[in-house]
């Protein structure tokens, strides 16, 4: 069969069998229902669609290393801007009324202040990268307790769909980490560094 023939007939595609389809639509699906909840510009979803298509287009495994880490980046940094309001709220209003909140769905009151201030510090750290997973895995608790206390008797929608995707997300950090613009990234950098200099 003539080679032009054979081509048309079966195409071949630039796009490797090993490339992580999963974690990139994974990481959109995540920021796309962030983005439609906190009814953000859409500019930002069209923007986040482009690096997926961007990520498929290319043959290349390190681009689309770099493409998985920039939606993990988003995902990081927003849920960290999230729950640093969150405390950050809760410390200006005061932490009694949410202790009593706290008390009243059940759960000991004091736990309020240690929920608001891993939230504030917490939030902090997701923002600039300073351990990840291990603050990403404390809020997958706290979104859970959330949800059965309080979420659960709301119903889905318009109830606990806010909190069960940000534990999602929170358990997606925990499992993958985020090391683009992150000190935990710089950290292992420069260990890596010192490592090698001594081999």
């Amino acid at each position: 069969m003539n080679l032009r023939i054979q081509k048309i007939l079966n195409p071949t595609y630039n796009i490797p069998f090993n490339v992580p389809i999963i974690p990139i639509v994974t990481s959109t699906i995540l920021m796309v229902a962030l983005m439609i909840m906190l009814n953000l510009n859409y500019f930002f979803f069209f923007l986040l669609i482009n690096i997926t298509l961007c990520s498929v287009k290319t043959g290349g495994n390190h681009y689309m290393k770099t493409n998985q880490e920039i939606g993990t980046l988003f995902v990081r940094v927003i849920l960290g801007i999230i729950f640093f309001l969150h405390g950050l709220q809760a410390y200006q209003g005061g932490l009694g009324g949410t202790a009593a909140f706290f008390g009243q769905i059940g759960v000991p009151e004091f736990m309020a202040y240690i929920v608001k201030t891993i939230e504030l510090v917490g939030g902090i750290a997701l923002i600039l990268g300073l351990g990840t997973r291990i603050f990403a895995a404390l809020f997958v608790p706290i979104m859970a307790v959330a949800i059965i206390t309080v979420g659960f008797s709301k119903g889905f929608v318009g109830g606990y769909e806010f909190e069960l995707s940000l534990l999602v997300m929170a358990l997606y950090l925990t499992l993958s980490g985020s090391k683009m613009l992150s000190i935990d990234g710089l950290l292992k950098h420069q260990q890596q560094s010192n490592e090698a200099k001594f081999h």
